[in-house]
């Protein structure tokens, strides 16, 4: 009986130690600023005594402001224009009287989808539809998307991006269809609620009509992140 008792002593004041000298280690590696703690390579080794002592912040590596000790964070949407998967087109055109104008595009076949937004200024009152899956179009004056990140190559998935084409309009979806007053803007490129994620190798076609007595500037700007589908 005292020799277990003897024996659960020391067994007990060997696991107390042992962790106690794990935690000091920890300790005596996170305060040196010249050296860096693996988590997820120590959780793999089996040391689950891996400390996170908040004092000491490495800028542009740990996520954490070192004044305010707050995360630092950005919005998806920001995220993809830093890795090099952002896009935008423009175009503009003064539209005559009881005129039109348009912009069609295809989307890539494949797992990639295209998430996009578009800002549509125009001074008289227009009309305008997005429809999904027109037959085909002819004609029209290519538009080149850019990259949002200028330190990157990398060109967009999108295809045939043209204005000012003629349609066969067949029987498509029509997503969208708003009425705007003069001097308003449809869309808004800053927030989420008018993103849309089209369908993969799929025919888009916007139109936008002038409804007001006279030349209507109209300005289309379409942005997009192209994002491998994860389902």
């Amino acid at each position: 009986m005292i020799f277990s008792i003897i024996f659960i002593t020391f067994f007990t004041l060997f696991l107390v130690f042992n962790n106690i000298n794990k935690f000091n280690k920890a300790i005596d590696l996170l305060e040196d600023n010249n050296e860096l703690v693996d988590a997820n390579n120590d959780l793999a080794n089996g040391d689950n005594n891996v400390l996170i002592k908040g004092t000491n912040y490495t800028t542009g590596l740990s996520g954490v402001d070192p004044s305010t000790e707050v995360i630092e964070f950005i919005d998806h949407e920001h995220h993809e224009i830093h890795e090099g998967n952002s896009f935008r087109s423009f175009s503009n055109k003064d539209v005559s009287n009881s005129g039109d104008y348009n912009i069609a595009f295809k989307t890539p076949a494949g797992s990639k989808w295209i998430h996009l937004t578009f800002t549509v200024d125009h001074e008289l009152e227009s009309d305008l539809k997005l429809y999904e899956n027109v037959t085909s179009w002819t004609g029209g004056t290519p538009i080149l998307p850019v990259n949002s990140n200028r330190n990157y190559d990398t060109l967009s998935t999108i295809t045939n991006i043209s204005y000012d084409i003629t349609a066969v309009m067949g029987t498509p979806n029509l997503l969208l269809h708003e009425v705007g007053g003069s001097g308003k803007k449809f869309g808004g490129s800053a927030t989420h609620l008018n993103e849309w994620v089209l369908k993969s190798n799929m025919t888009y076609y916007m139109l936008l009509e002038n409804q007001g007595a006279g030349t209507n500037e109209v300005n289309i700007q379409l942005d997009w992140y192209e994002h491998t589908d994860k389902n």
